[in-house]
């Protein structure tokens, strides 16, 4: 229970603020030419259950590009994926191992101008999907990549919606 309130928490934290919600954050895919991808290095758990950013990268670039999305540095905009997960223990039970735990989430940022100074350039979170999943020892790998797909799929699906293939 206390790993599962733990990735609640660390989601909380990184809660889009009052301020960024306001901003519609489909509206915000429109006229973007494309992506660059960006996995956030993997915690431990999930290294040890045979995750890799590289396979992530991967699995992100083959469903963008089948979309239609092109991908590449040169864009003002990269989707970046981050996951941090939890082998769950039972202590009373000579640490035996009841599974994984894991956030994960997807947001896009992109290069924007700050309204109060002209000409000043930052990176912006402008979009954003989370998930929180769980399940039995040796499948985070699985779980894992089909959260992040589903988030991608989420992401393809606005997208496409803000930028309709002529």
């Amino acid at each position: 229970m206390v790993p599962i309130l733990l990735l609640a928490v660390v989601l909380n934290s990184v809660a889009v603020s009052p301020q960024t919600a306001m901003v519609d954050e489909r509206r915000s895919l429109s006229g973007l030419s494309g992506v660059d991808i960006v996995v956030e290095q993997l915690d431990t758990t999930a290294l040890a259950e045979g995750l890799t950013t590289d396979q992530l990268k991967t699995d992100v670039q083959l469903k963008l590009g089948s979309a239609g999305i092109k991908l590449g540095a040169k864009f003002e905009a990269y989707l970046d994926i981050e996951v941090f997960s939890l082998q769950l223990n039972d202590k009373t039970r000579q640490n035996m191992t009841l599974g994984y735990t894991a956030a994960v989430m997807m947001s896009l940022k992109q290069l924007v101008n700050l309204a109060r100074h002209k000409g000043l350039l930052t990176w912006a979170r402008t979009w954003q999907k989370k998930a929180i999943i769980y399940g039995p020892p040796g499948h985070a790998q699985e779980g894992v990549r089909k959260a992040v797909n589903d988030l991608v799929d989420k992401f393809i699906d606005d997208y496409l919606t803000t930028n309709p293939k002529s």
